[in-house]
């Protein structure tokens, strides 16, 4: 495996970061630099805004497209400072890491899209710029929701690589954790990905990474059998085949005995325990994306687990559905 996974995956394709609020944006941008500059591809700046009012009838003193302009235009300004902010200080950052001027900078578009949803916007726009990457600010929970209604539509329906950032900066040497079923036979070619993908992501960051696996509580299902099982070994044996099947995965990637967690429990616990107790920045999982009648009930674990982590989440969506299989759990 290359230096290049991401990048070789997504050719030349373009890193789209969503700007949804002013105050938080710079960290957005300023992450999604940080990966550009390593992946060597432009990024598109995005800003998706709405006012209700401007669609409400207005007097006829009054012109709704060129209240819609005027609002439209003030946001693309306060988007470009931003980007100039931003790209300055990246400059500065790498100036006093490498000591060097730079030759190469990233090249930067930007939009400002007038759109009620804005999930949708930003998939149709990922589409036009040809983004294999989208990268936004994590949102709280809403409502008593796992996911803001916004972020639970992207994730079902965008067949990009989506990164949900906290507004903490990346710190120097931090750990990048992945997250892989290694006990679903389905699952085998999606936790590659997850695991080239994390790779990348932890020599863009100068990471450890390190991964974990989940496995099931067999005295949990079986004690009520009454049946004579030793379940010390039992377990045992499932802990070194749950290893021995993540090294499977990694083996080309030389990653350390002491780098490979699988535990026993529920993957989503499991998960959330991992990352604080790794002190993970950045933990990469995958989704099979839900459209059929069961997607409401968001069954699927990677959106169980954003409500339960504190770090960046970068969600890997398994290659098939972005060829347009419809998967339901």
């Amino acid at each position: 495996m290359t230096d290049h996974t991401l990048l070789t995956r997504m050719g030349t394709h373009t890193l789209l970061a969503v700007i949804n609020d002013m105050d938080g944006g710079e960290i957005v941008l300023d992450k999604a630099l940080q990966v550009a500059d390593s992946l060597k591809i432009p990024v598109h700046v995005l800003q998706v805004i709405f006012e209700p009012y401007a669609d409400f009838p207005m007097p006829e003193t009054i012109d709704s497209g060129q209240l819609r302009h005027v609002i439209q235009g003030d946001a693309e300004e306060r988007l470009q400072d931003l980007i100039t902010a931003t790209q300055a200080n990246a400059r500065a950052r790498t100036q006093n890491t490498t000591h060097a001027k730079t030759d190469t900078e990233i090249a930067i578009s930007s939009s400002v899209i007038w759109h009620k949803h804005e999930w949708q916007a930003i998939i149709d726009c990922a589409q036009q710029v040809q983004a294999s990457l989208i990268m936004k600010a994590m949102a709280p929970p809403h409502s008593g929701l796992i996911l803001k209604p916004e972020d639970w539509h992207l994730l079902r329906h965008c067949h990009q690589h989506v990164m949900l950032v906290t507004p903490a900066s990346w710190q120097a040497k931090p750990h990048v954790m992945a997250a892989v079923d290694v006990h679903t036979d389905d699952q085998a070619a999606l936790n590659s990905m997850i695991v080239e993908q994390a790779w990348q992501f932890a020599q863009m960051l100068g990471a450890e990474l390190h991964i974990v696996s989940a496995f099931p509580d067999i005295e949990r299902w079986l004690g009520p059998i009454n049946v004579a099982i030793d379940f010390h070994q039992a377990r045992k044996n499932l802990q070194m085949s749950t290893e021995r099947r993540i090294g499977e995965i990694t083996d080309a990637l030389d990653i350390p005995g002491a780098q490979i967690h699988a535990r026993q429990g529920d993957a989503t616990l499991i998960i959330k325990q991992m990352t604080h107790s790794l002190d993970a920045q950045l933990l990469v999982m995958g989704t099979v994306q839900n459209t059929g009648s069961r997607g409401m009930w968001l069954g699927n674990t990677s959106e169980q687990i954003l409500s339960q982590v504190h770090c960046d989440v970068a969600v890997i969506v398994a290659q098939n559905v972005a060829h347009g299989t419809d998967h339901t759990e």
